[in-house]
């Protein structure tokens, strides 16, 4: 799968909660408990994703209108660069990346709290949203993946307990 645009990575999907990444244009940024990775190439996730199987389900955003996509590789290594991991922040793996699509796509995601919220918003801002999976087939083909909702509580609590 060839990573390019605005992609959600919602790795360990079939746990609650996931994480979250973002790539645009074949650059990830990703902020977890332990580190941020910030431009990081897109090959080097897939490589790691093949190689420890992580089920993973990409959604591309994909926006009406154009934008300079150098642009937007700058605003989000700006916005990641203001992290260094989670243990020393009362943020969530999705503070950055809200911060980062609102000023990508311009239109406020201030009270999206959870994955779900963000794309219930870029579907009232008429993004259209396409999925991609990795390793979820056992899942998907059974007709037994779906993605239970968090609250931001369970989130937060998961950062607890990987920090401490």
């Amino acid at each position: 799968m060839e990573i390019k645009g605005f992609i959600f990575g919602i790795f360990n999907a079939d746990k609650t909660p996931p994480h979250l990444g973002f790539t645009i244009n074949g650059k990830c940024f990703s902020l977890s408990h332990s580190k941020m990775g910030c431009g990081i190439d897109a090959s080097i996730l897939h490589r790691t994703i093949e190689s420890k199987q992580i089920p993973t389900l990409f959604v591309e955003i994909i926006q009406s209108k154009e934008s300079d996509i150098q642009s937007n590789i700058e605003i989000t290594t700006s916005i990641f660069g203001e992290y260094k991991d989670l243990s020393k922040t009362k943020e969530t793996c999705i503070t950055p990346l809200k911060k980062s699509l609102e000023q990508i796509i311009n239109f406020t995601l201030a009270d999206c709290n959870v994955i779900f919220d963000v794309f219930n918003r870029c579907k009232e801002e008429d993004c259209e949203l396409k999925y991609h999976q990795m390793h979820l087939d056992y899942m998907v083909m059974a007709g037994e993946f779906k993605m239970e909702h968090y609250s931001i509580k369970e989130v937060k609590d998961r950062i607890d307990k990987l920090i401490n």
